[in-house]
Order: C-alpha cells, then structure tokens, then sequence
C-alpha cells in the first residue's frame, strides 16, 4: 500500500515536472518570436508619448496666449482710436 502511494506521487511530481519544463519551453521560444514586435511596439509608444507631449506644450502655448489677448485689447482699442482720429483731423482740415 505504501509503496502505490510513493508511485503515485512520483508519477504525480514528474508530470508536474514535464508539464511546467514544456510550458516554460513554449514561453521561451514564444518570446524570441515576438521580440521584434515588442520593440516595434515600444518605439511606436514612445512616439505617440512625444506627440502627445507637443500636442499637449502646443496647447498649454494657445491658452497662455489668449489669456494675454485681453491686455493687446487694451492696447489696441486706444491707439486704433487716436489713429482713427487724427485721420478724421487730417481729413477734415
């Protein structure tokens, strides 16, 4: 009885054994196939992080600039208006 028992566990522990050996084997050889496509992957996320970057610098650039859109109306309304008038002056004489 014993020894069926220990026979038992042996033919356990080596199927075990060759299963994870054949399954590491598979995730091996698996891995050296896609290597490339790994890295093309990569590098193609690499570049959209960039774009997404400039994209995102580009925006952050058009908000500051029309926050400070206000302060050229301010400068600009008064001297269109003095242009505007001393043209009707010049106009008028």
């Amino acid at each position: 009885m014993m020894l069926a028992g220990f026979k038992l566990m042996i033919i356990g522990m080596v199927t075990v054994f060759i299963f994870i050996s054949v399954m590491i084997l598979v995730i091996a050889i698996t891995s050296k196939l896609t290597k490339n496509i790994a890295v093309k992957e990569f590098e193609k996320i690499q570049e959209e992080k960039k774009l997404k970057a400039e994209k995102l610098k580009k925006q952050k650039l058009a908000i500051q600039l029309s926050a400070s859109e206000p302060q050229r109306l301010e400068v600009t309304i008064p001297v269109i208006t003095a242009a505007v008038k001393a043209y009707e002056e010049n106009k008028s004489k």
